[in-house]
């Protein structure tokens, strides 16, 4: 029997410590690039698991995870289908693409870049206290 993955709690506040303690509420990663929501929204699931389970991470330590990550979540959510097939580019260059053209928000930078009228999708948030991904 498999071991059953561990159910994902909200918490009050998740905190981090960096020149003090503060809360980290939201994370945006703005890419202005429609096409690789299967890769950043289950990136942005397993920061919000590496939070959870690490009791809050710093924001150096969440962009490092963000930019390791984009390797594996570009070809086990988005590329994997498609693995090796003429027409669907490298991996490294989609990567280099990904990691050379996005950009990492936190909190009100990352609010504010939410509620921006004139973005036209291309982004996604993670709500850390909720665990909800969604795409702006």
């Amino acid at each position: 029997m498999k071991n059953k993955p561990k159910t994902l709690k909200p918490k009050e506040a998740i905190k981090y410590e960096a020149l003090g303690t503060a809360e980290v509420r939201t994370i945006a990663i703005v890419l202005n690039d429609n096409d690789f929501g299967g890769t950043l929204e289950p990136l942005l699931e397993s920061i919000h698991r590496a939070i959870d389970w690490n009791d809050g991470l710093t924001e150096e330590v969440i962009k490092t995870a963000i930019y390791a990550g984009i390797r594996f979540h570009y070809v086990a959510f988005q590329h994997a289908r498609n693995f090796g097939e003429p027409g669907y580019g490298t991996i490294d260059n989609t990567v280099d693409y990904l990691t050379e053209n996005i950009e990492i928000l936190f909190n009100e930078k990352a609010e504010a870049d939410i509620l921006n009228v004139s973005r036209d999708g291309g982004a996604w948030y993670l709500s850390v206290q909720s665990g909800t991904v969604s795409h702006y």
